[in-house]
């Protein structure tokens, strides 16, 4: 199963990938093709803390790190694919800004941890 037309269309405004082998896939904030751990290594990972929380703030529960696959599988079913695509505006524009933390107010680093103030 692949995230429908409609779900790859509302992750706009923020440079991503969406790369996938049979029923897992995984999202990099780079625009260029990951094809290994050197180009996992060079997408802007410090944005998926926001796109996390503002998902997992959305109801949909996703791999804690950006360097992890998410699966699709049979127990999915429409109404789960739904609310993953219903999330995905408010995440991609939550990674883009990526410069304040979820859950708080401070301004967040190039690692995504709040700075000290």
């Amino acid at each position: 199963c692949h995230l429908p037309p409609k779900g790859r269309a509302v992750l706009t405004g923020v440079r991503h990938r969406v790369q996938s082998a049979g029923n897992l896939f995984s999202v990099f904030f780079t625009d260029e093709p990951v094809r290994d751990y050197a180009g996992a290594s060079a997408q802007e990972a410090w944005r998926y803390r926001a796109f996390f929380h503002s998902m997992l703030d959305a109801g949909v529960y996703l791999p804690p790190s950006a360097f992890e696959a998410w699966f699709v599988s049979a127990a999915h079913d429409q109404a789960a694919l739904d609310r993953v695509v219903a999330a995905l505006p408010a995440a991609a524009r939550a990674a883009a800004a990526g410069s304040i933390c979820p859950r708080s107010d401070s301004p967040c680093g190039s690692t995504g941890s709040p700075r000290s103030r």
